[in-house]
This record gives C-alpha cells, structure tokens and sequence, in this order.
C-alpha cells in the first residue's frame, strides 16, 4: 500500500484537478494519494460569473468545501484565458470596462476563496507560432500590456503566489517568449510569483527529456516558484 503524496512528501505537493463528480467518485483515492487539489473547470470565468456581476460559486463551492473539510490545499485556476470566457465579458466595453470588469471578477473570487495557496493569473498568453503574445480579445481590447495589468490587479486583492501558466513550455522558441515574457513584467516591479508547467508530454510528440530537463534548468535559473500544473503523458498524437 503505498501513497504518492507520502513519498514525495519531502520534495512538492501531488496535485489533482477534480470536478463535483470526481468528488464523490474518486474520494478515496483522492484522500490517498494527493495534498493538493484544483479545480478542472469550477473556478474559470464562465463557470463563476456567466452574467455580468451574478455569480455561481456552486460547482466550486462544493470542491472548495470538500478540500477545506480534508485539510487538503488548493490552487486557484484562472483569472484569464482566452477559452472559458463568458460571452458578455468582451462585448460593448473598451480598455477601461474590460480592465473593470476584470478587476471585480478577481477580487469576488479571491475574496470567496481566500486562502487558495496560489492562482493562475493567466493562462496560454504566449503564441505558438511566430508571434510573441497570443492574439485574444483581451490583447485586442487592452493591448499589450494586459499581462501588466492582469498581474497588477491580482496583487492587490491577494498576497498568495501568482503564476504564469502555459503549454508547449518545453519549446525552444516558445521557452525563450515565456521566459522573455515574465521578466518583462517583473521588471517593472509587478509581482509574478512563478510559472505554471502545464507538462502535457507524448511520446509521439518529439518527446526529448533531455529539452525537457534544459527547460526546468532555464525556468529554474530565473528564480520563479516552478509547479507542474496539469501533467499527462499520451502515447497518441495529439490529433488522435
């Protein structure tokens, strides 16, 4: 009988993501093998404020509830994203209301939930291909600077580690714009706690652990928090 967060205990947290069904069905084996819970869906924006200002905490409630009853700690996920959004948040609304709405959408999730260890403060914002920040709405309504922005607000309303989560991390190319990326944003004094390795590897996806093990090394040297943050391993391509 052996538990993956005791024999890791001495190095990180073992981590799952988990939604309400998974509560009931995999209790056990979540009170086993994992210390650190996220929710799959239940905290994103569409899920927690499909309308502007009316909140549905149900769904997260209820892992929330069920994480604070085992002593179990939890990682928040998301405050941006391009995926996930509710169709309200981009329309009739320029660089202000959007940074506005923004800025209540973050501060009624941290005030609900305010002792998550961490949150992802966005998430995917780095292109794949040969542009540098991800072309969203949310480039498109604030500019360029909605990375600032996003990590500045968050800041004010919790002190708990803010991260900066992506895919494809392992990239050379896209290695160098997220590292490039969160420096920038560092460098001008706004906080960013750490990076978010989503870790999604394949073994048919040019799987090099040695790229793999150089990555870690260059996330490290920066001297950001590194979690791994939503680790799979397929055997397929990706398309399969």
């Amino acid at each position: 009988e052996f538990s993956l967060k005791e024999i890791y205990k001495d190095y990180f947290k073992i981590g799952a993501a988990i939604n309400t069904e998974s509560v009931a069905t995999c209790k056990e084996i979540i009170l086993k093998h994992f210390n650190s819970i996220t929710c799959e869906n239940a905290m994103k924006f569409a899920e927690t404020e499909p309308e502007e200002g009316k909140f549905t905490f149900g769904d997260a409630d209820k892992i929330y509830g069920f994480a604070k009853e085992h002593n179990i700690p939890v990682r928040g996920h998301n405050f941006v994203w391009h995926q996930a959004m509710p169709d309200w948040i981009f329309k009739n609304t320029d660089r202000e209301g959007l940074l506005k709405r923004l800025e209540n959408h973050i501060k009624a999730l941290t005030e609900r939930y305010p002792d998550l260890y961490c949150w992802d403060c966005i998430n995917e914002g780095i292109d794949d291909g040969q542009g540098y920040l991800r072309k969203t709405p949310w480039l498109d309504i604030i500019g360029e600077d909605y990375f600032d922005k996003a990590f500045d607000i968050a800041a004010k309303y919790t002190d708990k580690s803010l991260f900066y989560n992506d895919y494809n991390e392992f990239d050379p190319e896209k290695r160098k714009k997220i590292i490039r990326k969160v420096k920038e944003v560092t460098e001008k004094g706004i906080r960013i706690d750490g990076i978010g390795l989503q870790c999604h590897l394949g073994f048919n996806l040019n799987f090099d652990i040695d790229e793999i093990k150089r990555g870690i090394e260059e996330y490290a040297k920066l001297g950001y928090k590194l979690q791994v943050t939503e680790h799979d391993i397929s055997n397929y391509p990706f398309e399969d």
